[in-house]
């Protein structure tokens, strides 16, 4: 069968919109604009709090799984179970024999398959020409549940976040998929070895990027920031939530090192999350309240100004899937400090565009910004570096246009 471009896309995110998703909303808005009809579904509708006023309107867009009526779901199932019995109980025999799944996982399926009977009189052929689904969690075993029960074909973005944390059903989920967009080469060789290569269908590696034309005007911003801040103490910036993954307690035990060696810094922290209280305990322990700030959560267009007041990115996490916000931190003109941890090496320049440290300890992440604090110069030309190497290599229009090339070629 000759490729079909698609006319009308469906877009599947369990959890639709969050704060955490703008680069999802950025993706969908760029596709649109290269003239994809796209319609948002989702499971479940996230609380107020959960995302920005200015996403409200995403909310009022998606279709979501739930909550359902009980009858009228009762009612679905008996119509896919009367009017295509074969496809029904295909996914009922795939909730029963799937490898690997303990009683609770096996509910966890049956709960899926309800998720897509819920959507599939939504999501089909008829109205589609393409299912694309984000994150290997549940979502991307509803978009299974669909294909079996209409027949559509669906491919699915891994981010790092996902699989690298939860490999239950791996496997199905890859194999399932027309193709599966991975962010780097190292998830992508992951995956592999997670399953066997000639299984795992097609693994379409390809970066995320970002939209530099819209954050920062030239080369000479940055250029004018390093002339204003020369005589300032170094600002560190840290983004991230604080969760134990993001490795902020790492990084308060290299500030007190840095500060018992009398360098001037100061060290902002945005993000909220559970490790907060810890967090300010080591603060509060090791007497840095003058050289550490915790932020807490700021909206995006406020995280992009702290970025752009700072001369650092201290990147400290300990498991990451892309790091999206060291893109972003790049076209603020930062210098980048970051461990060698999964992709992270094909998104910072070892020596070019910042500094790769080998193990993920206060005093390895101490040595690193210590080098940049008193370098001046080399901290200056990883800034310049950095702004040139997210625009050449990270467009955000660029992997769109890909991702939506990739997805016309399935039939």
């Amino acid at each position: 069968m000759a490729a079909v471009k698609p006319r009308r896309l469906a877009y599947l995110i369990h959890t639709f919109p969050l704060f955490s998703l703008t680069f999802i909303v950025d993706e969908i808005e760029t596709m649109r604009d290269l003239g994809a009809q796209i319609d948002l579904y989702g499971v479940r509708l996230p609380q107020p709090d959960e995302y920005p006023d200015a996403y409200q309107k995403y909310c009022d867009e998606t279709t979501y799984a739930l909550p359902v009526k009980i009858l009228k779901h009762i009612e679905e199932h008996a119509k896919w179970l009367c009017r295509h019995p074969i496809k029904y109980f295909s996914c009922l025999w795939f909730v029963l024999t799937a490898s690997k799944c303990s009683l609770k996982e096996r509910a966890k399926l049956v709960g899926y398959l309800c998720e897509a009977v819920a959507l599939a009189d939504h999501i089909n052929p008829d109205k589609y020409d393409h299912l694309h689904v984000h994150f290997l969690f549940g979502g991307s075993l509803v978009a299974l549940f669909l294909k079996k029960l209409t027949g559509i074909n669906y491919s699915a973005t891994g981010h790092g976040t996902d699989f690298l944390v939860d490999r239950w059903l791996l496997h199905e989920k890859v194999c399932g998929a027309e193709f599966v967009r991975i962010g780097t080469q190292y998830n992508a060789d992951f995956i592999q070895k997670e399953i066997a290569p000639a299984e795992a269908g097609e693994l379409f590696v390809l970066p995320f990027g970002i939209d530099h034309k819209n954050l920062i005007d030239s080369k000479q911003a940055i250029i004018e920031k390093i002339e204003q801040r020369k005589n300032e103490p170094i600002v560190i910036i840290n983004v991230g939530r604080l969760v134990w993954q993001k490795g902020q307690v790492t990084l308060i035990e290299s500030a007190r090192i840095l500060k018992d060696k009398g360098l001037d810094f100061r060290l902002d922290i945005i993000g909220e999350g559970e490790l907060r209280g810890e967090i300010e305990t080591l603060i509060a322990r090791y007497d840095l309240q003058e050289q550490v700030v915790m932020r807490g959560a700021l909206p995006r267009n406020e995280v992009l100004e702290a970025m752009q007041a700072a001369d650092i990115f201290a990147f400290s996490s300990l498991s990451e899937g892309f790091g999206i916000v060291l893109l972003e931190a790049m076209l603020c003109g930062l210098a980048i400090v970051a461990p060698n941890i999964t992709g992270v090496s094909e998104i910072v320049m070892d020596g070019k565009t910042g500094i790769i440290y080998p193990s993920q300890t206060g005093s390895v992440l101490a040595s690193s910004l210590e080098q940049l604090i008193i370098n001046k110069t080399l901290r200056q030309s990883y800034q310049l570096n950095a702004l040139d190497d997210v625009c050449a290599r990270f467009d955000h229009l660029d992997k769109v246009a890909q991702l939506y090339k990739r997805m016309t070629l399935c039939e």
